[in-house]
């Protein structure tokens, strides 16, 4: 997607990522994915754009994420559709095409400190967020479609603020009462 802001190293590899991705889905294979890119990128990262070497993992990444899910599908995946227990409502990386939670670290598991059951909002790509109910005492496991992360968006003082979440990693959101927010903590492994 094109901003008034330009392009960045972040944005750059997260559009590496995704044609990696949509490459395998229209069955090129990971030679072709990468070829372009093999040919233009530089060596050296510029202000705006990664060096070639991060440009073609993050296509291989993209391209390997593809092949895992359709892997999956094939084989009938032991999905619980990203919702994990409780019947969470749809959220990303709810689609047949994931793994099982159980049996796959990746996923995420968010949880809340809270006395009652709290919204927040998930986004793969940081611009379209679906609301997921966070239950007391309950983790809500999910997985970010697309990519290795995505965000999590809470009510903030002045407006919301936003959470960058990876795979593989889980969270716990708390109330500040100090400053009368919520913010969200890495629970350590």
């Amino acid at each position: 997607v094109v901003t008034g802001r330009g392009s960045t190293i972040p944005t750059e590899i997260e559009a590496d990522g995704f044609s990696g991705y949509v490459m395998y889905k229209i069955g090129a294979t990971l030679e072709q994915s990468i070829a372009a890119m093999s040919a233009i990128a530089t060596d050296k990262a510029s202000t705006t754009h990664p060096a070639k070497k991060d440009r073609l993992t993050a296509i291989t990444k993209g391209w390997n994420q593809a092949k895992a899910a359709s892997v999956n599908a094939g084989n009938g995946g032991n999905n619980t559709g990203g919702a994990g227990t409780g019947g969470n409502p749809p959220g990303p990386g709810n689609n047949s095409n994931t793994t099982d939670p159980a049996t796959d670290p990746s996923w995420i598991a968010l949880s809340i400190i809270s006395s009652k059951n709290e919204t927040v909002y998930l986004s793969d790509d940081g611009k379209n967020f679906q609301a997921a109910e966070i239950k007391v005492g309950q983790p809500f496991v999910f997985k970010f479609e697309v990519y290795n992360y995505g965000w999590l968006k809470l009510p903030y003082f002045n407006g919301f603020r936003t959470f960058k979440l990876m795979h593989g990693k889980d969270y716990s959101i708390l109330w500040n009462r100090r400053t009368g927010n919520w913010t969200v903590i890495e629970v350590p492994e």
